[in-house]
C-alpha cells in the first residue's frame, strides 16, 4: 500500500466480537484509525519506517499497541446509549 492510498477501515467490534454499525460519522472513525496506522507504519512511522521507493515489502503477523484515545460524536438517541 502506497502512503497516499486510504487504509480499508471496517467497523469496530465489542470485545465478544459483534460489529458496531451504529449511526455516527464512519469516514471520521477511519481518518482516526488511519492516522493511528500510520503513526506506526511507512516514511514517518515509529515502528517501522518505510522511505520512498522500497518496493515489494512483505509485512506478516507484526503487531503493534499503544493506547490511543479519541472522542467521536455518537447521537444520544442510540439504543441502549446512556
Amino acid at each position: 500500500m502506497r502512503e497516499d492510498e486510504p487504509v480499508e477501515v471496517g467497523f469496530p467490534k465489542t470485545l465478544d466480537g459483534r460489529e458496531l454499525k451504529e449511526p455516527w460519522d464512519h469516514k471520521e472513525f477511519r481518518d482516526l484509525v488511519e492516522a493511528y496506522y500510520r503513526s506506526f507504519i511507512g516514511s514517518g512511522g515509529a515502528g517501522i519506517s518505510i522511505g520512498s521507493g522500497c518496493t515489494g515489502i512483505r509485512m506478516r503477523k507484526n503487531r503493534f499497541w499503544r493506547r490511543q484515545d479519541f472522542e467521536l460524536d455518537v447521537p444520544n438517541y442510540l439504543p441502549g446509549s446512556w
